[in-house]
C-alpha cells in the first residue's frame, strides 16, 4: 500500500516538486516510505534516481552526475512526440539526429540496423532502448527502469549484413558496467583509405569502444610506408581498403613482418562492425 500511495503522489506532484526545487525533500520521504517496502519502482527526481523494492533492503539511490541525454528515433512526427514526452518528464534532454551524439546516455531504436548511431551507442555501452520506455514512463508520470525496455532477445533481424543481433547492446553495456571495459579495449587500429564502412566511421566506432584508431590518409602509399605507420602507433590491427587485392594484402603482410615488432592483424572494416553487432566474436582472419 505504501509503494502504491507513493506512486500516486509522484504522478500527481512530480512537476510541482521539480519546479519548487524540492528534490532533496522528496528523496528523504522516499527513503522513509520504502524502507523494507514492497514491489519495485524507479524514478528520477531532482537529479536523483531512486530504485527500491525487494525483501527488506533499503532503497538504493544513485546520484546522476548529469542529466540524461536521449537520442530519439523514427520519422519527424515520432521524434516530435518523443521529444515532447521527454520534456514533460524532465531530468533529460532529447537529441534528434541521425548522427551519433557523443554526450548521449540513451539511444532509442525501433529496430537494430547497422547505422553509425546505433553501432557507436553499442560500442560505448549506452542504453539502447525501445521507444515504449518513453511513453510508458510518461503514462506513469516518472522515469521507469530501463531494463524492461532494453533490446536483449536472442535473435536478429532478417538481413545479417544490415541488422544487429538483438542481444548485442545489452552485452556491450554489461561489459562496460561490470568490468569497465570497452569492446575495443587495448586495440590500436590503423585504418587505410577505401575501407568499408568509411574510415571516419570506423575510427569513431573504435574510439567509442575505448580503443585507439588512426586514419592513414596517404593515397598510393607503398606497403613499406603503411607498415612504418603501423609500427609508429603499435598497431594491433590494420584495416585495409575494401577492394584491396589479395596480392597487395600479401605485400602488406611481408612489409609488416619486416618493419613492426607487434605484428598487426590485417583485416577489413566489417570485422570491427561484426565485433559490435554479431552474437559470436568474429575471427579477423576470416575477412
Amino acid at each position: 500500500a505504501g509503494a502504491s500511495s507513493l506512486k500516486k503522489r509522484t504522478r500527481a506532484n512530480v512537476l510541482e516538486e521539480r519546479e519548487r526545487g524540492r528534490g532533496a525533500l522528496l528523496e528523504t520521504q522516499v527513503n522513509k516510505k520504502v524502507k523494507g517496502g514492497r514491489g519495485a519502482v524507479a524514478g528520477r527526481e531532482g537529479g536523483v534516481r531512486v530504485e527500491f523494492g525487494g525483501k527488506e533492503t533499503e532503497s538504493k539511490i544513485r546520484k546522476c552526475v548529469e542529466k540524461m541525454v536521449i537520442m530519439v528515433c523514427g520519422d519527424d512526427i515520432e521524434r516530435k512526440h518523443m521529444s515532447s514526452a521527454i520534456s514533460t518528464l524532465g531530468g533529460a534532454t532529447s537529441v534528434s539526429s541521425h548522427m551519433f551524439e557523443s554526450t548521449a546516455t540513451h539511444v532509442l531504436a525501433n529496430d537494430l540496423q547497422r547505422t553509425e548511431k546505433l553501432m557507436c551507442a553499442c560500442a560505448k555501452g549506452l542504453w539502447v532502448l525501445k521507444p515504449q520506455w518513453i511513453f510508458d514512463s510518461l503514462e506513469s508520470g516518472m522515469w521507469l527502469a530501463e531494463e524492461n525496455f532494453e533490446w536483449t532477445t536472442d535473435s536478429r533481424g532478417s538481413n545479417p549484413e544490415k541488422d544487429f543481433h538483438f542481444g548485442a547492446p545489452h552485452r556491450s553495456r554489461r561489459l562496460w558496467h561490470d568490468k569497465n571495459v570497452g569492446v575495443f579495449e587495448k586495440l590500436s587500429v590503423l585504418i587505410m583509405l577505401g575501407s568499408f564502412p568509411p574510415p571516419q566511421v570506423l575510427q569513431k566506432l573504435v574510439v567509442c569502444g575505448n580503443g585507439r584508431a588512426v586514419i592513414f590518409d596517404k593515397e598510393d602509399a607503398t606497403p613499406a610506408q603503411v607498415a612504418e605507420e603501423a609500427a609508429s602507433i603499435n598497431a594491433t590491427h590494420l584495416i585495409v581498403a575494401h577492394s584491396l587485392s589479395a596480392a597487395v594484402v600479401h605485400e602488406l603482410k611481408l612489409a609488416v613482418s619486416r618493419y613492426t615488432k607487434i605484428k598487426p592483424i590485417i583485416t577489413k572494416g566489417k570485422f570491427l562492425t561484426d565485433v559490435i553487432c554479431d552474437k559470436l566474436h568474429p575471427r579477423p582472419t576470416d575477412y
